[in-house]
């Protein structure tokens, strides 16, 4: 994943189309960068304008709560596994995996 570093942001990193923005400063560990990377396929599944848009929609829905929407969650519960992105693994990832989150606690 390209990396780019702005000056000021509002925002540690994110995820811009598969393009990491990130602050000054920050470091991009492992973690961040599988979860990040976890982002990038959700994208894809959505064709990049809907995850968006669906993001926005589950975030005002959510009370504008980032931590409770389904794609934060995914991420979050997975980064620490690197074999999460492997394909053909019984424990990799699914196609919208993201969809399991809607609806738990």
């Amino acid at each position: 994943m390209r990396i780019i570093r702005l000056r000021w942001a509002p925002f540690k990193a994110l995820n811009f189309f598969g393009v990491i923005l990130a602050r000054k400063g920050v470091e991009i560990d492992e973690t961040m960068m599988r979860h990040k990377m976890i982002h990038t396929e959700q994208m894809k599944e959505l064709w990049y304008v809907f995850f968006y848009i669906y993001y926005f929609l589950e975030w005002v829905l959510r009370g504008f709560n980032y931590k409770a929407i389904s794609f934060e969650r995914e991420a979050r519960d997975r980064d620490w596994d690197w074999d999460y992105l492997e394909p053909g693994n019984d424990w990799s990832r699914k196609p919208y995996a993201w969809r399991e989150y809607l609806w738990k606690p």
